[in-house]
């Protein structure tokens, strides 16, 4: 009997421990979208693109000749905040610092910044990632989560007619 109860408690201080591991939670599960939920996103080489959904406020680049020509802006549907709002919902940025490299440190010349800020329940949490590599993969499973929901932030704003009537980039980079 006292052999059962052992491997009992093993069993389930294992599943304990595989449910502490390194990686992203959802901050709650299954939660409606909240009446205040906005967010904002920087990103791109030194962070020259952005949108603040609160303000609608898009801009392609910061860098150009005429910066002017490259903001507009843009009101997500219903659909799209939702699908926004399960993405970060589901990193759970509260498991992420406020300063953060999902590539440890690796660097790249240019660089990169992606800064993702939320508003939810009249909290504000912001993660900021600047001056960091450009690179498509992290080598831990919690960069790969972060980077993953940026992608597909981005996705959902690139997607826009209000980013495709945006002229092409004036400068690129290598």
């Amino acid at each position: 009997m006292k052999k059962y109860f052992v491997l009992a408690l093993a069993l389930a201080l294992a599943v304990l421990l595989w449910g502490c591991a390194e990686g992203p939670q959802a901050e709650t599960e299954n939660e409606i979208m909240p009446e205040d939920f906005a967010f904002s996103i920087v990103w791109n080489t030194y962070g020259i693109s952005s949108y603040d959904s609160a303000t609608g406020r898009l801009v392609k680049t910061a860098d150009a000749t005429n910066p002017d020509d490259y903001v507009t802006t843009l009101e997500l549907s219903e659909k799209d905040m939702e699908e926004i709002w399960h993405i970060i919902n589901n990193l759970g940025m509260g498991n992420y610092p406020e300063e953060y490299d999902p590539f440890d440190g690796a660097s790249t010349i240019p660089s990169q910044t992606i800064i993702l800020s939320t508003v939810k329940d009249g909290a504000q949490k912001e993660i900021r990632c600047e001056d960091i590599a450009v690179a498509s993969e992290s080598t831990t499973k919690k960069g790969r989560a972060f980077l993953t929901a940026v992608r597909d932030i981005i996705n959902i704003i690139e997607s826009t007619d209000e980013w495709q009537s945006l002229p092409d980039y004036e400068f690129l980079y290598d």
